[in-house]
């Protein structure tokens, strides 16, 4: 499923993702919440009905969990050191309402890569 302007796919890196800002206040040295605005983006200007977002970072990615919790357009996977700052990103958080399943946390035991 691709975009109504013809676009089929797309793939991003996004450097720094500022995946700690939350909706209401920042966190973790960011402002903005790049990888969330750039999943609404696509969406919005390229009609992309689907969008992935896979954190690998040593933290959890709590703010861009929290933007999409709801939503089952966007499929976010992490895999992140468990017990680290933020505390967040249990396996058993997999979304809510709608979203439930669409997301996927994968907590590592340190030293895992």
């Amino acid at each position: 499923m691709g975009g109504r302007d013809g676009a089929a796919a797309g793939f991003a890196l996004v450097r720094p993702p500022g995946h700690h800002v939350l909706a209401a206040r920042p966190m973790g040295f960011g402002l903005l919440n790049t990888v969330s605005l750039a999943a609404r983006y696509v969406q919005a200007k390229h009609q992309m009905q689907r969008v992935l977002i896979f954190d690998f970072d040593v933290h959890h990615g709590n703010g861009t969990m929290e933007a999409f919790y709801d939503d089952p357009s966007v499929l976010y996977v992490s895999t992140h050191q468990d017990g680290l700052w933020p505390r967040t990103g249990r396996l058993t958080n997999t979304g809510n309402a709608e979203g439930k399943g669409y997301t996927i946390n994968i907590p590592l035991p340190a030293g895992s890569g």
